[in-house]
């Protein structure tokens, strides 16, 4: 028992420390770094690779930029981070720990099976996104976000409105999976809990929320909670293929990273005011190395209401407030767009 004990011990320490150097592999993307303009202060381009004779440069920032200097000293450890994952790998095989069950462990198996249900019922393609802290650990492992622990057992599902699908019972989807339904007298909304997670729908809010906007929604079983902004996420999905799981709608890391500056600056816990800063650092260093990501955040830069920018440039100022230099990401990725 004690050897089987540490042995486990040891493959969590291993996974760990592997999950953490993949996050920091997947944000040194291929190409190499070149300045640019010496003469109006110097500016850093990625060039790479486009297929064939072809090449692209992406724009990075200026000399002393935060962005520019953490990439440089990142590439300096490209080869030293291969080293570490390739032993952090092999003593994961000989604790006969199996890569492919990383993310069924990573998403928590009861999330798994909720995952893979609703994809098999088509609600993904229907109009429901998995949002909150469990969609940014979608992104640490398939959109190139560094590695940032986090602790929840709230998973947030959204649903977008009007509902033009077929009738599903997705409240009795979950209570066959052992959730329990429970009435929030308040604001007449419905969550389900099995004693490990708690699941929580929620939906946009419509001008002030007030109570004549009723919660249900008959075709699906479902009482969602109205919340502020969340049309700037679900109106852009990103959906991606789970190995072992299934199919999961998520918001495009460029709508999250504008929503979750709109909703940190209004946040009463100070914790998840922070945690809310820290993902929106963490997604703005992946949207600036990926050029198809950056260009979605320009889309949607400029579809945003001259009101929401006011309010993101002040919320970056809480942020700055609360991280200090951590923030630096953001404030140049919002720079960048707003230039």
């Amino acid at each position: 028992m004690v050897i089987k004990e540490i042995l486990q011990e040891n493959a969590q320490y291993y996974l760990q420390n592997k999950r953490e150097l993949v996050g920091a592999l997947l944000l040194i993307p291929p190409g190499s770094l070149c300045r640019r303009f010496p003469q109006r202060g110097g500016y850093w381009y990625l060039r790479q690779y486009a297929g064939g004779n072809a090449r692209r440069e992406l724009y990075l920032g200026p000399d002393g930029s935060a962005l520019v200097e953490s990439l440089r000293q990142k590439c300096g450890r490209r080869s030293q981070l291969l080293g570490d994952l390739a032993e952090a790998r092999g003593a994961l095989a000989i604790l006969g720990h199996k890569e492919e069950a990383d993310m069924k462990e990573d998403l928590n198996p009861v999330l798994a099976e909720l995952i893979a249900a609703l994809d098999e019922q088509g609600l993904w393609d229907l109009g429901l996104e998995l949002v909150g802290s469990w969609c940014f650990k979608i992104y640490q492992n398939y959109c190139g976000v560094e590695f940032y622990p986090f602790r929840t057992l709230d998973v947030d599902l959204a649903v977008r409105l009007p509902y033009r699908g077929e009738k599903r019972d997705v409240g009795g989807l979950l209570k066959s999976l052992g959730f329990e339904e429970k009435f929030n007298v308040a604001d007449g909304s419905i969550s389900y809990s099995n004693g490990e997670i708690t699941v929580e729908f929620l939906r946009a809010r419509q001008g002030s929320g007030a109570r004549g906007d009723k919660p249900q929604i008959p075709e699906l079983g479902l009482a969602p909670v109205a919340v502020p902004y969340l049309d700037l996420i679900l109106t852009n999905p990103l959906t991606l293929a789970i190995k072992g799981v299934g199919k999961v709608s998520v918001p495009h890391p460029a709508a999250f990273f504008f929503h979750k500056l709109l909703v940190a600056a209004v946040r009463r816990e100070p914790g998840k005011r922070e945690k809310d800063y820290r993902q929106v650092a963490a997604v703005a260093k992946a949207l600036a190395m990926d050029e198809a990501m950056l260009a979605k955040a320009n889309e949607l830069y400029g579809q945003l209401p001259q009101a929401w920018r006011k309010r993101i440039s002040q919320s970056l100022s809480k942020g700055r407030d609360l991280l200090g230099e951590a923030i630096n990401p953001a404030e140049e990725l919002w720079a960048f767009l707003a230039r």
